[in-house]
């Protein structure tokens, strides 16, 4: 499987697949789509997961508005609860009150009020129960599930209307309220968990809530426990002990320390708060901080006039701390009136916002779509357009392409088998320079080893020559020895005939003297004798003598005739010394020379080899980039159909291709970078490996 070169391809079919196959239109539907279909489904891709998230992020924040709209119901439920509350704290107050006996005309005519405003709540209060009960989760299980079983609305209700008609003034109708106050009070807790009012993402609306739901509510509660303490010691008529004073100094410091402290500093938090969130309120701060200034003022003058009441009830008597306690309840019940509403303010302020965002989200979002969708039309049609003048660029070229790959083609296996013929003439040559070379060396070996004989003869011939010099010399000496010798022996030989003479003429004179003479004569003739044998021996010393000196004579004379025919040799050898080194040294510059060429030869086949390996490599390539135009015929015919042109008649294959031939191999070439026994040929001059099996002989 011949994988394609050019990119997009593999992205059509797999390699090496027409994608007009039987298995690639049964396993690849979308080959057959132009290239418009194409950038449809690829803009759809896009555009289905951006739609999903941008509904999502609608979604969203449709939940930031349902979740504020939920807020906003409690706080409307919670603003009759907080009426109820006050109407449950002034019914147990006044009901106390009546216990002490005092202005009890006025205090009955204020309880009397306070029924017909627990009716009209307690109205209220059950309509919006019933339309309520499942957004705010107000059914007994769901209050059972949080313990919460005394703010079941129905039980306020019913112990509320029970307050409202029931003129019985005895001290467990108080109780009753009482009770209804602390149910009141655990109701508008639950409202604020299930009405999402306590997790309120924004810290004015937060801090306002606090304010208004957890720290009021306790206000109330403290002030009618102090109600109650209030009227419980005027009842007693006596003075406060010393516990009770204490235990008021301590409710009074949690009212004025704690609580009061908490409900100012969410207020000023809110109004410090608010601009950051959905803009300014106007009437946050121009209403809420003469309120919080009133009720401050009011929960100082309770707690300075209860103080002293305790203290010394003579000068602050307990009538002049009711009205207080009163005025406490009322800038209570405002403070929380208000708060309530400025929360509604900053809810609908948050949900208004919050729809406006989401409506310019949408039509942010549908202009953006509308214009990307527009962009992306553009750009396929300008895709298209370009991708046609591209396609008919790609086939003219992909023909001209396919025309010069052939010729090259041809060209490159034409080349690659010169290539190798030439390698394997070089190899050749290389062979025989190798041959000749080394029989060069042995040459040069041999004229070196000869030369190194000659110089020895040369060097024994001169040492002959002396000899000779000295053997002419010595002969010389012995014949000057001889000539000494001869003249030693004609000494010896006159010596012997004087000798002799001298006996004669001594035996003469003996006879002549007689017998007196005859020793003389015996001694005379002795001495002849001897001078005889001298005479004998002189002249056979002188034979040899001169037979010597015939000999040494003879001796000097072959000597000379040696002397110059050594002499002539030695010239003779002196010429062939030299012409024995001329052989050396030409034979050494015949073997550097010859070293050179093969060398260079070496060189030579080296690069010849490379050429015809780089020849092959041509060819292949060659063939690789006919089969790369074929490919790209297919490729221009696959665009064609993409951008929905109709597909035209289907090239052909190369002329070896058309005939059913595969193309021609290019001929192997044999790589010399290894030793003769070692060389093997793989087929490829990229897949040489000096250990793979020989498949042609070794030229």
């Amino acid at each position: 499987m011949r994988h394609s070169l050019y990119p997009g391809h593999c992205l059509l079919k797999p390699t090496g697949l027409r994608a007009d196959t039987p298995s690639m239109s049964s396993r690849f539907q979308v080959a057959n789509l132009t290239v418009a279909n194409r950038q449809s489904i690829v803009c759809a891709c896009f555009i289905v997961p951006l739609t999903i998230t941008l509904a999502l992020l609608l979604v969203a924040k449709q939940e930031y508005i349902t979740f504020a709209e939920k807020e906003l119901q409690g706080t409307a439920f919670i603003r009759n609860l907080s009426q109820l509350l006050d109407s449950a704290v002034r019914e147990a107050h006044l009901r106390v009150k009546l216990t002490s006996g005092e202005d009890e005309a006025v205090t009955l005519g204020a309880l009397k009020t306070n029924h017909v405003r627990l009716r009209l709540e307690t109205q209220t209060l059950e309509a919006m129960a019933s339309a309520m009960e499942t957004p705010l989760k107000l059914s007994r299980s769901a209050l059972a599930a949080r313990e919460r079983t005394n703010a079941y609305p129905s039980l306020i209700i019913a112990a509320a209307r029970r307050l409202a008609n029931d003129d019985d003034t005895s001290y467990e109708r108080a109780e009753d309220a009482t009770n209804l106050s602390l149910a009141v009070r655990e109701l508008i807790t639950h409202v604020a968990d299930s009405s999402n009012l306590i997790l309120d993402p924004d810290l004015d609306s937060y801090y306002l809530m606090d304010s208004g739901i957890s720290a009021l509510p306790a206000v109330h509660s403290m002030l009618l426990y102090l109600a109650k303490s209030l009227e419980l010691q005027s009842a007693r008529d006596e003075p406060w002990t010393l516990t009770e004073r204490m235990q008021l100094k301590t409710d009074l410091r949690i009212l004025e320390g704690t609580h009061a402290t908490q409900i100012a500093s969410g207020i000023k938090t809110a109004i410090a708060e608010d601009e950051a969130f959905y803009g300014t309120s106007p009437t946050l701060a121009k209403r809420l901080k003469p309120a919080l200034g009133q009720f401050q003022a009011a929960i100082q003058d309770l707690s300075s006039d209860l103080s002293k009441h305790a203290n010394n009830t003579k000068d602050t008597p307990a009538a002049a701390v009711r009205p207080r306690i009163i005025q406490a309840m009322d800038q209570t019940a405002a403070l929380a009136t208000l708060l309530t509403d400025e929360l509604e303010v900053l809810l609908k302020q948050r949900i208004r916002s919050r729809r406006n965002a989401l409506i310019t989200a949408a039509v942010s979002a549908t202009a953006g779509a509308g214009v990307a969708s527009a962009i992306a039309a553009y750009m396929v049609i300008a895709i298209n357009r370009r991708l046609r003048r591209a396609v008919d660029l790609l086939g003219a070229s992909a023909n001209s392409l396919a025309t010069k790959s052939t010729q090259i083609s041809g060209a490159s296996g034409s080349l690659a088998e010169g290539s190798s013929l030439t390698a394997a003439s070089l190899e050749e040559t290389s062979a025989s320079l190798e041959e000749m070379a080394s029989m060069t060396s042995r040459n040069a070996e041999s004229a070196e080893s000869a030369k190194l004989v000659s110089n020895r003869t040369r060097s024994a011939a001169d040492v002959g020559a002396a000899d000779m010099a000295e053997m002419t010399r010595a002969m010389d000496d012995i014949k000057a020895a001889g000539d000494n010798i001869a003249k030693i022996m004609k000494s010896i030989d006159e010596v012997a005939f004087q000798t002799n003479i001298l006996a004669l003429n001594a035996a003469i004179e003996a006879a002549r003297a007689g017998e007196a003479g005859a020793g003389f004569a015996v001694v005379a003739e002795e001495v002849r004798n001897l001078s005889l044998r001298s005479a004998a021996a002189a002249h056979e010393t002188t034979a040899s003598i001169e037979d010597s000196l015939r000999k040494s004579r003879q001796g000097i004379t072959i000597s000379q005739k040696v002397v110059t025919s050594l002499s002539e040799i030695i010239g003779h050898a002196r010429q062939v010394d030299d012409l024995v080194a001329g052989i050396a040294a030409a034979s050494q510059e015949q073997n550097q020379g010859i070293k050179q060429i093969n060398t260079a030869m070496t060189q030579m086949d080296r690069a010849t080899q490379t050429s015809a390996a780089n020849a092959q490599e041509c060819a292949v390539a060659s063939n690789d980039l006919n089969q790369q135009a074929q490919e790209l015929k297919e490729t221009v015919e696959e665009l064609s159909s993409l951008i929905g042109r109709r597909r035209g008649p289907k090239t052909t294959k190369t002329a070896a291709s058309a005939n059913g031939n595969k193309p021609a191999a290019p001929a192997p070439v044999v790589l010399r970078n290894a030793p003769p026994a070692q060389r093997r040929y793989t087929g490829h001059p990229l897949s040489y490996s000096p250990l793979a099996p020989d498949t042609r002989p070794f030229a």
